[in-house]
């Protein structure tokens, strides 16, 4: 019989007095396994201290809930046609990342 358990978290503390900002940029949230990762890894980061936000260029999809339920900032940035275009939807990403002043941005998959 194999008893499968999850392993406790071993990962190293931040520092809480200076929490590092990571900022994620997602095409989208839908029902994928990509989306699932990226809620994994912000629950762990969320756990170890870390203050992470999440741009996305679409709303209102499947992980958009779980993900603001674990106190991540979920922002949409994408928006229908007559918000500008691909020059709105790029000048709303900077508004944010000027707003939000990360030390670190990661984006994947769009």
């Amino acid at each position: 019989m194999v008893i499968l358990r999850r392993p406790a978290c071993r990962c190293a503390q931040l520092n809480t007095q200076y929490p590092e900002r990571i900022l994620f940029i997602a095409g989208t949230l839908g029902q994928g396994g990509a989306e699932k990762q990226l809620w994994y890894l912000l629950r762990m980061l969320r756990e170890a201290g870390a203050d992470p936000h999440l741009l996305c260029l679409t709303s209102g999809e499947f992980w958009e809930e779980p993900i603001r339920s674990l106190g991540v900032p979920v922002i949409g940035v994408g928006g229908p046609p007559n918000r500008g275009g691909r020059l709105g939807r790029l000048g709303r990403i900077i508004a944010a990342i000027r707003r939000i002043r990360p030390t670190v941005i990661q984006s994947q998959h769009f």
